[in-house]
């Protein structure tokens, strides 16, 4: 069994002495991370990992085996139904080994582009790009950090892009006239945009989604923030109309900025939260060369994640986004890519 299946095993089971092994054989050359670093990283998204029945979620389960690769096998009680240590993760029916998908999260956890992981692995683009989004839903489904305190919110917008849809597709018709590379400065203010709504605390907690078409309106930052934003905290946000009702329905106190300049009663601003919006949009413009809207926000996930780990060490990024995706129970097929969207219709 390679090292880093044995790995994926061992994070399921949460076997601390196991993980310390495995640790000290798969990152021998990096010394920087500590076994209370490590465990402790594994531990924090193990809280929400349940022993389950991924189909039925059953807890009811036992083992049946194991697979023809060495993983084990187990079975439901409750539907009958048998499932393995990979099943609803990206690594789901793959035909690569788990060691090019462990290189492959090496080099996005240095931000790598699609074409440079497909060049430096040997494999297709397309299986890069399908790679990429399969790991970045999982890492969507578990970035759920909670804002409390002084919160932050702000919207940048960024130009609703069709990017990928134009040449294979035989059925896509864009609602819009197509616009020539290097579009003029008044050509962007006028195109369609998308409002990306970011959210920062004093405690550095963030949370980034796409949120609607131009402004964002009152039922969208609802159903986003909803669930996100204690009770009895306090709000600095822009101009929009749309947090007063939220501010009201939340039972918090609500300071509304004119622009990223005006501080009230010297602590209450969207600064900071402004500089992680603005570095959303060079990212997304300028590091990633323009994305899809459709795909914006798994975009905005992985900004998220590198903002999350920006002063950690390599080996560090690397276990994270292997715990988080290996843990999420989310997959994403080849066929299930058409159904990708981040904005309601």
């Amino acid at each position: 069994m390679d090292l880093l299946r044995m790995f994926i095993e061992a994070l399921k089971t949460l076997n601390v002495s196991q993980l310390i092994n495995l640790k000290e054989i798969i990152f021998k050359d990096d010394k920087s991370m500590t076994n209370e670093d490590f465990i402790g990283l594994i531990k924090k998204y193990h809280l929400e990992h349940k022993a389950c029945c991924p189909l039925c979620k059953n807890i009811h389960i036992i083992k049946n085996g194991f697979t023809k690769k060495g993983s084990q096998r187990y079975k439901c009680k409750i539907c009958k139904r048998t499932f393995s240590t990979f099943t609803d993760t990206p690594f789901s029916y793959t035909k690569k080994s788990l060691e090019l998908w462990g290189e492959y999260i090496k080099l996005m956890s240095q931000a790598t582009s699609i074409r440079a992981c497909g060049h430096k692995l040997g494999i297709n683009i397309a299986t890069s790009f399908q790679w990429r989004h399969k790991i970045l839903k999982a890492l969507l489904a578990m970035l759920k950090d909670q804002l409390g305190g002084i919160i932050e919110i702000d919207e940048v917008f960024i130009a609703e892009s069709f990017k990928g849809n134009h040449s294979k597709s035989m059925i896509f018709e864009m609602d819009r006239p197509s616009r020539e590379r290097g579009m003029t400065l008044g050509e962007y203010l006028h195109s369609r945009k998308v409002s990306v709504l970011c959210c920062r605390d004093r405690k550095d907690s963030l949370f980034a989604r796409a949120a609607d078409r131009c402004k964002a309106r009152y039922d969208r930052v609802f159903a986003l923030l909803g669930n996100k934003l204690p009770k009895g905290s306090t709000l600095c946000t822009n101009n929009n109309m749309a947090y007063i009702p939220l501010s009201k329905r939340l039972n918090c106190k609500l300071y509304k900025m004119r622009g990223s300049f005006e501080i009230k009663e010297k602590k209450y601003h969207i600064q900071n939260v402004s500089i992680f919006g603005q570095e959303i949009k060079n990212k997304i413009e300028n590091h990633f060369k323009g994305v899809a809207t459709r795909y914006l926000n798994h975009y905005l996930v992985w900004i998220h994640w590198m903002v999350k780990l920006r002063d950690k060490f390599t080996a560090y990024n690397f276990a994270d986004m292997l715990a988080m995706i290996s843990l999420s129970g989310e997959r994403l097929r080849v066929e299930d890519f058409k159904y990708v969207e981040s904005l309601p219709a």
